[in-house]
């Protein structure tokens, strides 16, 4: 199950525990957001990392540029992290793999 963000994910873990159902054996969720919470979830949740520190400083750096009259990026894609948990496969350890996460400018 995708779940738009980690807190509705984790809202649906534990109803699904509640009622018996194993995560991930029966389920699998992922959430997206990467909240810190998610990984201290009875089982920790798969998520789709954010890179909120760009998403806010990225817009006011152009905003400065632009004050200055320099050229601005009219485009830029920020690289989501996949943060992989127990959540989405069965193992007894909990282990994080990610990708990069970066900017992509044009």
């Amino acid at each position: 199950m995708f779940v738009y963000n980690d807190l509705l994910a984790l809202g649906f873990e534990e109803a699904m525990l509640d009622h018996g159902i194993s995560v991930p054996n029966d389920v699998v969720i992922v959430g997206f957001n990467g909240i810190e919470r998610a990984q201290g979830a009875p089982v920790p949740l798969k998520t789709v990392e954010q890179p909120f520190d760009q998403i806010g400083s990225l817009p006011i750096e152009n905003l400065i540029k632009r004050i200055e009259n320099q050229p601005v990026n009219t485009k830029t894609v920020l690289l989501p992290k996949l943060v992989i948990r127990d959540s989405c496969c069965a193992k007894a350890k909990s282990t994080v793999r990610t990708r990069p996460v970066g900017a992509v400018t044009t």
